[in-house]
């Protein structure tokens, strides 16, 4: 049957918010669509932020929606959730108590940075890493200021991983520039003559050869 005039804006909101897909169902779609209609990703980040807190595998049941969807919303209104979810666990991460802190195991921090990847680089946001660093960094530094000592030593575990890390960075983006000046300076050189390694240069009344 023909779609009605609500159905067809519908239609054509949900194109304004969703990237489609022949792996996604126009059912599925439409759900996710009903879902963000009634502010319920909003209501999801909002709710990692405020009292009473929630422990870190409930602020990952939180950011689960989001994640799960995250192919099938368009990179603008996906960086948009994604700078809300950055604020959200900053504010969290800043009001989390030293004894909440506690109860917090490794494991439970490591997969939460997991999830925070895969969302973020999903996202592509132009300064999407170093938010992600800040975060990283901000719940490192409260573990630093716990006074339980296996925290801090956490804390300081995750600081040497992070330096340890951007040194691998900086060590790829240095080979990579290395490699890019190489590459202009060959093409700023002479043209080879025949590839026979040997270059012609002109002006003189007869050629003189030079041999590289």
């Amino acid at each position: 049957g023909s779609f009605s005039n609500d159905e067809r804006a519908d239609e054509d909101r949900a194109c304004d918010w969703f990237s489609p897909s022949e792996d996604v169902s126009e059912q599925y779609i439409r759900n996710v669509e009903l879902f963000h209609s009634l502010n319920g990703f909003d209501t999801l980040i909002a709710r990692i932020a405020l009292p009473p807190l929630l422990n870190l595998t409930a602020v990952q049941m939180l950011l689960r929606p989001l994640i799960r969807v995250k192919e099938v919303l368009k990179k603008a209104v996906l960086q948009a959730y994604v700078r809300r979810v950055e604020q959200a666990l900053t504010a969290y991460v800043q009001a989390l108590s030293d004894e909440s802190l506690k109860a917090e195991d490794r494991k439970t921090i490591a997969d939460l940075h997991k999830s925070l990847d895969a969302l973020f680089d999903h996202a592509r946001l132009p300064d999407g890493a170093l938010l992600l660093d800040r975060l990283r960094l901000a719940l490192a530094l409260k573990c630093l200021r716990t006074p339980n000592l296996e925290k801090r030593l956490q804390g300081l575990s995750e600081v040497k991983d992070m330096i340890q890390l951007s040194l691998r960075k900086q060590e790829y983006l240095d080979s990579v520039e290395r490699i890019e000046r190489a590459n202009a300076e060959r093409e700023r050189r002479p043209h080879r003559s025949g590839g026979t390694g040997v270059l012609l240069q002109m002006g003189h009344s007869s050629p003189e050869l030079l041999v590289e």
